[in-house]
């Protein structure tokens, strides 16, 4: 179901860095405190550059969690706001998934059916996420080492999309 959605939404595809990239669209797995605070910085440092940034945080528990604070950039979603077949159904993420981000990042470093069905039906013109995965759903991808964190890939993000140049 989520490919034959896939192949109903359009998006101009193109290569964008940190320095041509106008928005930036984080999505990332805020289950637990470590993970969530480590984002967070990600996107408040992609905000200082200037750059208009917006995050969705998803949570795979029912409980409300201590750590989440109103934070102006981030959304949250939960297991709650979950379809049976894992379709995300909350308004922070579907107006997420039609915003048109110059580059959409996934932080996840495991599988999120939830988040892949917003990767797949973003219309972000360059997506980039980890993981070999056999969907293809992203523009780059960076495998890291299965025992790297989530701070290693984040830096791994950060140099690729400066080092890499639009075409």
């Amino acid at each position: 179901m989520l490919n034959q959605k896939r192949r109903e939404v359009s998006r101009y595809k193109t290569y964008h860095n940190l320095k041509t990239a106008q928005s930036v669209g984080v999505i990332f797995d805020a289950s637990q405190q470590k993970m969530f605070l480590q984002a967070r910085n990600f996107i408040e440092k992609i905000d200082k550059r200037g750059i208009h940034v917006v995050g969705v945080g998803y949570v795979e528990k029912t409980e409300s969690l201590d750590y989440f604070s109103e934070h102006r950039l981030i959304n949250f979603f939960s297991i709650k706001n979950l379809t049976w077949y894992s379709k995300p159904v909350n308004e922070a993420v579907t107006k997420f998934s039609i915003e048109k981000f110059d580059i959409l990042i996934n932080l996840s470093l495991k599988k999120h059916l939830p988040l892949d069905y917003i990767v797949a039906l973003s219309r972000a013109k360059f997506k980039v996420g980890g993981l070999p995965t056999k969907r293809k759903f992203y523009d780059l991808m960076i495998n890291i080492p299965q025992e790297q964190n989530l701070n290693y890939f984040i830096q791994q993000i950060e140099h690729y999309l400066t080092v890499i140049n639009k075409g």
